[in-house]
């Protein structure tokens, strides 16, 4: 969701400031499989999506559902 975009956003700029190769950083970044039950693809066809999200409180439960629906 968005925050894994902002986390990303921040790591490119660390790294950039480090003098990290941009390559390696984006090979990092796409090779990220994020943390399990955290909106995991389950299925996947052209009309249905599902995915498995651990969200147990309102505020996780509302990221789900903002995320879900910007798809």
């Amino acid at each position: 969701g968005r925050h894994n975009v902002l986390n990303a956003l921040a790591s490119i700029a660390l790294a950039d400031d480090l003098g990290v190769d941009f390559n390696l950083v984006a090979r990092s970044l796409a090779s990220f499989a994020g943390a399990k039950r955290r909106f995991e693809p389950v299925y996947l066809s052209s009309r249905v999506r599902i995915v498995d999200d651990y969200g147990h409180h309102p505020t996780e439960i509302e990221a789900t559902l903002q995320t879900a629906g910007s798809l």
